[in-house]
This record gives C-alpha cells, sequence and structure tokens, in this order.
C-alpha cells in the first residue's frame, strides 16, 4: 500500500514551543537562523525515520500545507505568503519570513529519497487569487527544481464551485509541467435524505468526468496522477457529522460511490 505524507510543513499543527527559546509555551521566539536549522532537523528526521522503518511506503509529501493566503498576505512576497490563520498567527512566518515555504522544500529535497514526489498542497485553489498565488510561489520552486507536483483539495459542496473553475485552475496549473492531484476530495449534504445523496452522486460523477476530461492521458492539459477521497465511511467515530464519503456508517456503499465506479469503468473500457 502507497502512502501520502501529510504534512511536513503547516502552521495550524505545529506546537507552539517548537518556535521558542527553550521549547516552552510562554518563550521569545528564536532568530532565523535557530528556526531554520530545527526545521531542517525535524525534517531530516522524519523522513530519515519514515524511509528507514517503512521503505518504499510513502510515495510523496505535502512539504508545505497552506501557504497562501490572500487575506492575510504578505504585501511584499509575490505568492501571497499567509501571515496569520484567522485571528492566530503563522509561526513559520514570524519566525522565518516567507521563505520558510521554500526553505522547507529545499531540506525535504535533501532528505527525501529519490523517488518520492514533493507537493505544495492548498485549499480553495479555484479561487482566482488563490490561483495566482500558487502559481507564482510553484513556478519558482519548479525553476529551482524543488517541487514534483501541486494537490488541490477538493473540500467542494452540491451548488459549488462551478466546474469552469476548477477547469480554469487546472488548465493554469498545468502550464507549469507538474503532477496536479486531487488531495482532500470531499462533497457534503445538508441533509442526509435519498434525494441529496443522489445530488451528491451527481456532484462526484460531475467531478470525475472532468478530471478525465482534463488529464493528459486522455488529450487533456493536465498530467493528473491521483484522487484522495478524505475519508472512508460517513459517521466514522461516535458524534461525527460527516457525510461526505462513497460509503455509509455500516460500510456499505452508497449513489456516489457507484457513480464513480460507472465513470472509471467506462472511461477504462
Amino acid at each position: 500500500m502507497k502512502m501520502r505524507g501529510h504534512t511536513l510543513v503547516w502552521h495550524t499543527q505545529a506546537p507552539g514551543w517548537f518556535f521558542r527559546e527553550g521549547y516552552t509555551d510562554d518563550g521569545a521566539y528564536v532568530d532565523k537562523e535557530t528556526m531554520s536549522m530545527r526545521m531542517e532537523s525535524y525534517i531530516k528526521q522524519l523522513l530519515t525515520h519514515v524511509q528507514t522503518e517503512y521503505p518504499g511506503v510513502i510515495y510523496c509529501w505535502d512539504v508545505v500545507n497552506e501557504a497562501v493566503d490572500p487575506e492575510s498576505a504578505d504585501p511584499e512576497s509575490d505568492f501571497m505568503c499567509r501571515t496569520k490563520c484567522g485571528d492566530e498567527p503563522n509561526p513559520w512566518y514570524d519566525t522565518i519570513g516567507p521563505d520558510y515555504v521554500e526553505l522547507a522544500f529545499t531540506y525535504a529535497r535533501k532528505y527525501a529519497d529519490s523517488d518520492v514526489k514533493l507537493f505544495y498542497n492548498d485549499y480553495n485553489t479555484y479561487q482566482t487569487p488563490k490561483t495566482t498565488g500558487i502559481y507564482n510561489l510553484c513556478s519558482e520552486l519548479k525553476e529551482k527544481g524543488l517541487i514534483d507536483g501541486i494537490g488541490m483539495q477538493g473540500y467542494w459542496g452540491i451548488d459549488y464551485p462551478p466546474m469552469s473553475d476548477i477547469k480554469k485552475a487546472m488548465t493554469r496549473f498545468a502550464t507549469l509541467d507538474l503532477e496536479i492531484q486531487v488531495t482532500e476530495l470531499s462533497v457534503g449534504v445538508d441533509s442526509e435524505t435519498d434525494e441529496m445523496f443522489e445530488k451528491q452522486a451527481d456532484k462526484y460523477e460531475e467531478i470525475f468526468e472532468l478530471l478525465y476530461e482534463m488529464d493528459s492521458d486522455n488529450g487533456g492539459p493536465a498530467n493528473i496522477t491521483n484522487v484522495t477521497l478524505f475519508g472512508l465511511v460517513d459517521h466514522y467515530r461516535q458524534e461525527d457529522t460527516t457525510n461526505s464519503r462513497i460509503f455509509d456508517k455500516n460500510y456499505q456503499p452508497k449513489p456516489a460511490y457507484e457513480k464513480i465506479k460507472s465513470v472509471m469503468w467506462k472511461h477504462v473500457n
């Protein structure tokens, strides 16, 4: 079984003490040089452990997650580097600056096995400002040989986004000659009725038809190499309200499963 490594550098999942003097919750931020060394040590240890203990299992890493943010963008950053997440700071930015993204990819390339692909991953990639920021970022990384692909998260709904918006963003990303993956496909419904689950199935069908249309194997512009569905079953744990999966809580296939299978069989045969 091949697995995606998610994720090396993400502002919301790094403990505050990691960025501070003495590794304490209330210490002052360390300087850029110290934080850069900590980042390298962390990435080196993690990649070395995985590649030694589980060789060949992780075929790619989302090296940096969600670093492009038009709303809190550093005005000097060509790729609209995130400075905050809501009211909370982005500690990677506060300690290293916008260079933290390239630095993470530099260390990941240094320590990753030669056959492991490196991705930048983000949400709302279809929104024009984010499309532009991600394009600018990945263009710079591509020029330096630091990136292999772009991950487009798929937290989409029955009524949004228009397929034309996804297609437009994917077409632009494709000009960078990088792999494109839909990394977190998840289409939820407001109410769990037969009618809504049929609409959910129609949306999944529409998405997969677009992906086949866009894929270079079928004459499209994009080298689409993977689609990851975000989760297996609805309500997979107590009090979980998620209903975006293609199997129900009893592990029975939903209409969405059947629609996706139908699309895939049609194109395979």
